[in-house]
């Protein structure tokens, strides 16, 4: 199966659509925080100076975080999403997370969290439903056959010291890509 194909493959849709919904996440919030600074600042203007002066600056924090949220919107400019397409290589780790809350006994949701461990000791993570995370893990064996799969104790301590030692030599699957808390 050719690479083109690969990024065609509904567990990449998963993903990006897991990134999409994060990117929208952050520029409403910093929608939600210009507004609320912009109003404390107007409601307050002449009664509380300190509190005029504190929504000015949310209001220049929440207008910062809009402009650099609107840039990245474009998904095709993504980071992550470019390394998997023209720098794979570039990934030396992926491992996945389940969090289930379950307070007394009673199951309210799973949330996963997919972690990308970079050669240059930075890394990305991204939120999506438990239940793609199965396909998305699968597919990204496929894509990335140099990278480690997995959470231990020894590979985030390799990963600390030295990243690039996480990368494979040949391609390989490993058994345990899921860690559940």
């Amino acid at each position: 199966m050719n690479r083109e194909t690969l990024y065609r493959h509904p567990a990449m849709r998963n993903l990006r659509n897991a990134i999409l919904r994060e990117l929208r996440g952050q520029f409403a919030m910093s929608l939600v925080l210009l507004a609320f600074g912009s109003g404390l600042c107007v409601l307050t203007f002449k009664m509380n100076v300190v509190f005029s002066i504190i929504g000015l600056g949310l209001s220049m924090v929440g207008g910062k975080l809009v402009v650099d949220t609107t840039a990245n919107l474009r998904i095709d400019n993504h980071l992550l999403l470019n390394y998997l397409r023209y720098q794979p290589q570039h990934i030396v780790w992926v491992y996945s997370v389940i969090t289930e809350r379950t307070p007394f006994g009673i199951h309210l949701f799973r949330k996963g969290t997919l972690h990308f461990k970079l050669a240059d000791g930075s890394d990305f993570t991204v939120g999506m439903q438990a239940s793609k995370l199965k396909l998305v893990s699968k597919f990204l064996m496929r894509l990335l056959p140099h990278a480690t799969f997995g959470y231990t104790v020894d590979r985030e301590y390799t990963f600390r010291v030295s990243p690039e030692r996480l990368r494979k030599e040949k391609g390989g699957d490993d058994d345990d890509f899921n860690f559940n808390i």
